[in-house]
């Protein structure tokens, strides 16, 4: 290896380390450094040994192939290893990702973690950029083509990258720097070449390239500092679950209180303390029928590793869907198990509620982990001020405002109010859940359900409540929304917290000034029903039209009735399983297209060079095209080319050389050469290369086809 091509060989691979450099920010996590350093020798030394055994194409791609299947497991799917060993599973996530995770990357909010097989994306960019660039450096006399390979990286890392102001202009810069570098060092060893005595030397250029480059970076700090505007990136509108055919966890309540399903374990939990609750879903919309997720706006949560001081483990018993159980506010969440892989690729989170969904759907055996965020503690329900506007948009019925009056006639402020519309529930409320030897009580929460509710006595559950409350907190400006999920009967800490279908609950949350989303239990403590009470006649169950509201002092009057019923679009079982189908023969096509493409583009290149040359405008063109064409085959099949040879100098063989001189004649003649003449040249130039593939085998004439070596250039 000359002096030149190893200086142009490390600054090569400089400038795609440099191109890699925002990779951090967008992975956000140290696994990428030894994912990008990886790729980048495997792929150099893959260049290098081509160079030095004199490979075809077709020889590194396979070794390519080879290389990525060793290295991609412990990298991009660590935890899929048995040990040292690569899995099957570890094959399952990192195959599947050479398509899929440029996808993902783009789907997931910045930074995009290291889990699901999203490294394969770097590592693929890389070990294929390294083993090209090198190649060119070692390889082709137009060394400096190499620099296209950065340039090219450093563009995938703006694209899929987040839209900041700063990076790129440094970014930009600090990579075009080093391919100057490169392009300078390659046009001197040419001028060496031609002349070699001239008076600047390898060293020196190399000073004045890198001067140059100091120069473009101070000018690009300084125009960057004074005009800072947004990039265009890929990711500027993220992908949002369509969440329209979700069923409300509040609809499903009473059935978690059947006596045959309320004993059962459905996850054991640890890292609680006593207070927290375990959410399962913010609902925070309602039409009068059913409390939905409205628009929230569900986007692909990243697989970071949970880590901190509070983290929730829970192992799934007995409990099926979509809703991940958490506590407070989460920040990362990490699956374990066999199916670890499966759920963390389909995990989407809501950045407003904190709400977790994982679309492939939890079921016995499954276990996460959620780092989060303890949301704060309110004593005293006095002291709070709304914030925000009301979201329900449904107006409670008259008895309910009527009853909120009554509680509220002494209370002064918002706060003051809220308090008082808490206790009264728990001074006027009786639990019943309805089932088997509890008094009367009907499930549901429509708004005829909740004027039913404080028609009479108060009997209810946590579903009914819940509802009620966040109807007349928002009466008294706050806004509210209601929340689903488990409240244990005992938490200790330290110790598992075994939670049951009984466990089951609901409350409100309202925005406050003070604290944002405060949460507010509403339900009452359980106690005897007096038995007049309860045994008066149930009230009609026929939904009654919401009369105007008499509203308290300092109350909000919306003045709207419910909005239509919205019911969730259906969906046809033929149409999910086309689009499985469909989903799957295109993942296969393009992942069987990916790993063909290197071959298409050699085909297709030397396809269009075909076509070009025996479609020229000119018949003597044709004529020296059919020429080309068998000494690029005979080059292709190992022979060297002979700059400046003649016809009859580069022919071997009688039949050749009849060749070379028909050509000549053809060419050279006092007439023009005629259609005939130019067909049969190309006829003749055929038959010479099905000679020379007669005696070879079929990977022998594969590899021919395949060879690069006649498009690098006559």
């Amino acid at each position: 290896m000359t002096q030149w091509r190893l200086a142009a060989l490390t600054t090569s691979v400089l400038a795609i380390l440099a191109a890699c450099l925002p990779m951090g920010a967008l992975f956000g996590s140290t696994r990428i450094v030894p994912v990008v350093a990886t790729a980048l020798l495997v792929g150099t030394g893959i260049g290098l040994l081509g160079w030095w055994r004199r490979w075809p194409a077709l020889w590194l791609i396979l070794v390519g192939v080879a290389a990525f299947l060793v290295v991609a497991p412990p990298l991009a799917a660590p935890e899929a290893l048995a040990g040292i060993l690569p899995t099957f599973d570890a094959y399952g996530i990192v195959v599947p990702a050479v398509w899929q995770s440029w996808r993902d990357i783009l789907t997931i909010a910045p930074p995009v973690g290291v889990g699901g097989g999203v490294l394969v994306a770097p590592l693929v960019l890389v070990l294929v950029g390294s083993a090209i660039s090198s190649s060119i450096v070692l390889r082709l006399h137009r060394a400096e083509l190499a620099g296209l390979v950065p340039v090219a990286i450093a563009a995938w890392t703006i694209l899929f990258g987040t839209a900041d102001p700063w990076s790129p202009v440094l970014h930009a810069v600090l990579v075009m720097s080093l391919v100057v570098v490169l392009v300078s060092i390659v046009r001197q060893a040419r001028r060496r070449r031609a002349a070699p005595r001239t008076l600047s030397t390898l060293w020196r250029r190399s000073i004045a390239s890198l001067t140059v480059a100091a120069a473009a970076i101070g000018c690009g700090i300084v125009g960057g500092a004074a005009m800072v505007g947004d990039r265009v990136v890929l990711r500027t509108d993220p992908v949002v679950l369509d969440t329209s055919d979700l069923d409300s966890p509040l609809s499903a309540f009473r059935a978690s209180h059947d006596p045959d399903r309320r004993d059962d374990t459905v996850l054991v939990a640890t890292g609680m303390r006593q207070g927290d609750r375990l959410t399962v879903a913010v609902l925070d919309a309602y039409d009068g029928v059913v409390a939905g997720v409205g628009d929230a706006a569900f986007v692909r949560m990243p697989a970071v590793p949970p880590t901190g001081d509070d983290v929730l483990g829970v192992a799934v018993q007995d409990l099926e869907g979509p809703w991940l159980p958490h506590v407070g506010d989460p920040a990362s969440v990490g699956f374990v198990g066999a199916r670890a892989a499966v759920l963390q690729a389909s995990l989407h989170a809501d950045a407003d509620t904190g709400d977790l969904l994982a679309t492939a759907g939890i079921e016995a055996g499954d276990a996460y982990e959620v780092s989060f965020a303890r949301a704060a503690t309110v004593d005293d329900l006095a002291t709070l001020s709304p914030a925000g506007a009301p979201r329900l948009d449904v107006v409670p019925p008259t008895d309910a405002v009527a009853w909120l009056s009554g509680w509220t006639e002494d209370a002064t402020t918002p706060g003051e109010r809220l308090a008082a519309l808490v206790a009264g529930l728990a001074a006027d409320g009786y639990l019943s859940h309805g089932v088997e030897g509890d008094p009367a009580s009907r499930a549901g929460h429509s708004v005829a359900r909740i004027a039913e509710l404080f028609d009479g006595v108060m009997v209810g559950d946590g579903e009914q409540y819940a509802v009620a409350a966040a109807l007349l907190a928002e009466q008294l400006g706050f806004p509210a929304r209601i929340v689903v999920g488990y409240v244990p009967q005992t938490i200790v800490d330290g110790e598992p917290t075994t939670v049951v279908a009984g466990d089951l609950d609901a409350w409100v949350e309202v925005s406050t000034q003070e604290d944002g989303w405060v949460a507010i239990g509403v339900t009452p403590q359980s106690r005897p029903i007096p038995e007049e009470e309860s045994t008066a006649p149930q009230p009609s169950t026929q939904p009654q039209p919401p009369a105007a509201p008499v509203l308290p002092e300092g109350g909000v009057d919306r003045g709207e009735q419910p909005a239509d019923p919205v019911q969730p679009p259906s969906q046809a079982v033929e149409d999910g399983l086309l689009r499985t189908v469909l989903g799957i023969v295109a993942a296969t096509l393009g992942g069987m297209l990916l790993v063909a493409s290197p071959v298409l583009v050699v085909l297709g290149a030397k396809l269009l060079r075909r076509r070009r040359r025996r479609l020229a405008s000119s018949r003597a063109d044709r004529v020296e095209g059919a020429w080309k064409e068998f000494v690029d085959a005979t080059v292709d099949r190992g022979r060297d080319r002979r700059p400046g040879a003649t016809r009859l100098e580069t022919a071997r063989g009688d039949r050749e050389v009849a060749f070379a001189a028909a050509i000549d004649r053809a060419l050279f003649g006092r007439l023009d050469p005629d259609d005939a003449a130019a067909d049969a040249a190309w006829e003749a130039g055929d038959d010479l290369v099905d000679g020379l593939d007669r005696d070879r085998t079929r990977l022998e004439r594969l590899r021919a086809r395949l060879s690069l070596r006649s498009l690098r250039g006559r």
